[in-house]
C-alpha cells in the first residue's frame, strides 16, 4: 500500500510559526481590553437625577380643579355630597403625592417646597371639608387666608401644574356658609 504523503512532514516555515504567535497575542490583548472596558463600565456610578414627583402634583391639580367646579355650583339649599365627594378625592390625591414624597428614593427635585405646598394644601382642603359637613362653622374667615397660602406654596414650586388656578370656589362656599348661618 502507497500513502500519498511522506513520512517526514515538513511544518511551516519558521517564520509563519512566528507570525500566527504574535497574532494569537494581539487578539489575546484584544480580549483583556474588552474585558476591561466591560468591567469598567458596569462600575462606573453616574449621578443621579432628582426624583420628580410631577405626576403627583397633576393628580392634585386635576382633582382640584374638578373640586372647584362642584363648588361653584352649589346653591343655597342643595346637597353637598357631591361637593363632600370631590373635596375627600382631592384629599386623598394629595395623601397620596405626600406618601410619594416620603417614600421617595433618593433626592427629590424641590422637595422642601413640594412639602410646604402640600401641607398648606392640606390645611385648606381641611377646613373646606369642615365648612361643608358643617355650614354653621365659624371658620369662614380662615378659609379665605387659608386659600391664599395654598396659591401662594403652589405658585413658589418651579412647575406647579395649573394648581394656584385651580384652588378657586372656596368664596362661593363661605358666602353659602355665610348665608346659611344667618
Amino acid at each position: 500500500m502507497a500513502y500519498d504523503a511522506p513520512y517526514e512532514w515538513v511544518g511551516p516555515p519558521r517564520w509563519r510559526r512566528w507570525v500566527a504567535r504574535v497574532m494569537a497575542v494581539v487578539a489575546l490583548g484584544g480580549c483583556a481590553a474588552g474585558v476591561y472596558e466591560i468591567v469598567r463600565e458596569g462600575t462606573v456610578t453616574a449621578a443621579s437625577q432628582p426624583t420628580s414627583l410631577q405626576p403627583q402634583v397633576e393628580q392634585v391639580a386635576a382633582s382640584t380643579a374638578a373640586m372647584a367646579r362642584k363648588l361653584v355650583v352649589l346653591k343655597p339649599h342643595s346637597s353637598r355630597s357631591r361637593a363632600l365627594a370631590a373635596v375627600r378625592e382631592a384629599q386623598a390625591d394629595r395623601r397620596a403625592a405626600s406618601r410619594a414624597l416620603a417614600t421617595a428614593t433618593g433626592e427629590v427635585a424641590d422637595a422642601a417646597l413640594l412639602r410646604n405646598a402640600l401641607g398648606a394644601h392640606r390645611e385648606y382642603l381641611k377646613l373646606l371639608a369642615a365648612m361643608l359637613r358643617e355650614p354653621r362653622t365659624r371658620l369662614v374667615g380662615d378659609l379665605r387666608a387659608s386659600a391664599r397660602r395654598a396659591k401662594a406654596a403652589w405658585g413658589a414650586l418651579p412647575d406647579p401644574a395649573s394648581l394656584p388656578d385651580s384652588i378657586r370656589g372656596y368664596g362661593h362656599v363661605a358666602a353659602l356658609t355665610r348665608a346659611r348661618r344667618g
